[in-house]
């Protein structure tokens, strides 16, 4: 235990020094569901007519936080919020840690379409493989809307 509230977990030592209710503001249009998505081609064709729910700054810049409202598999329409998230690793660490804290689920689908095996980068034309990331990101919308 520290001598000071370093971590909202550190319950006997006082309010933490960033407690995130304090310095953040919930966002009441989310929805509860969310898919991230680095494939900025299929979020300008997805969420081309979609309603923008928040607008984020990040190292990218402005970023849109859209609404999408998409079947489940019972056929039910449901809201999903659907982003750019910036940078990938650092900031995927960070939400699972975030998750794992607030006792939520979160998934992530890995695609890896260039291969770094070797001594010179292969990039298998990947940016071409436009059809193979959209139906990567429904799948990830589908699979949301299943936890």
């Amino acid at each position: 235990m520290h001598d000071y509230p370093i971590l909202e977990y550190d319950a006997d030592a006082g309010d933490a020094i960033i407690e995130p209710a304090k310095v953040l503001k919930r966002i009441d249009a989310m929805p509860a569901h969310l898919v991230f998505c680095f494939f900025r081609d299929v979020l300008d064709v997805v969420c081309a007519e979609a309603e923008t729910i928040y607008m984020l700054g990040s190292e990218i810049g402005p970023n849109a936080v859209y609404g999408l409202r998409v079947p489940d598999h019972n056929g039910v329409e449901k809201p999903v919020a659907v982003l750019h998230p910036g940078v990938g690793a650092p900031l995927a660490a960070a939400f699972f840690a975030v998750a794992r804290f607030r006792g939520v689920d979160f998934a992530q689908l890995l695609y890896g379409g260039d291969d770094v095996s070797g001594d010179v980068w292969d990039h298998r034309g990947w940016q071409q493989h436009k059809t193979g990331r959209e139906k990567l990101f429904w799948l990830a919308v589908e699979a949301v809307l299943r936890l």
